[in-house]
Order: C-alpha cells, then structure tokens, then sequence
C-alpha cells in the first residue's frame, strides 16, 4: 500500500494531462508541498501526512464511488506493476484531482480485453 502511496507521490511530478478550464485552487504543486514538505515542525507533518494520504485515497474511493453507482468503466485499475516514467514538473501548475488522477491513470492502467 505504501508503496503504491510513494509510486502516486512520484507521479505527481511527472504526468502530463490536459488543461482544464477553470481556476485552480489547489494544484498538484499544492499537493507536492502538503506530502513532501518541508513541514514547519513535526505536528505540521503529522497533519500534512495525514491530508496527503486522504487525498490520494479519496481519488480513489471516488472511483470506486462512481463505478458501483454509475456502473462506469474505472479510468485506472490497481495492478501490482508500475512503470518508469519522465520528469515533468510543470503539470504541477495544474488542478490536483486532475493530476492525482492522471497519476493513477498512468500509475495503474486497466488492460484492455
């Protein structure tokens, strides 16, 4: 679990996705800063750790969400394998949920029958 949590951190920096057209508000930068840091004391940590972790995780539970009440095809599927991927830090401008989901997306594509 964990170890997917790292693999998503990692993404964040590195996918690329298209631009939406509205604001952001909170950006994958934003989401960077709140799971990596730098924290301005361990309590801060703690709570920035907690919100990273529940970030990444309601993106997920989203999905799931969507699949058992709208019966859609999920747009990531949750493999045991992850890829290598390119650095492209300038996506993290863009809407976190767009980024972390893009992250999934890439992270743990669904195989196509």
């Amino acid at each position: 679990m964990f170890y997917r949590i790292g693999t998503l951190l990692v993404l964040l920096s590195t996918v690329s996705v298209a631009t939406a057209n509205e604001p952001y508000s909170f950006t994958g930068n934003d989401l960077l800063r709140v799971c990596d840091g730098p924290y301005s004391d361990m309590n801060d940590g703690i709570a920035s750790s907690n919100l990273c972790m529940g970030y990444i995780q309601g993106i997920q539970q989203f999905q799931h969400v969507m699949m058992d009440l709208r019966q859609v095809a999920p747009v990531f599927c949750e493999p045991n394998q992850t890829g290598t991927y390119e650095n492209n830090p300038k996506q993290l401008r863009q809407d976190a949920r767009v980024v972390t989901t893009a992250a999934y997306m890439q992270a743990f594509p669904c195989q196509q029958e």
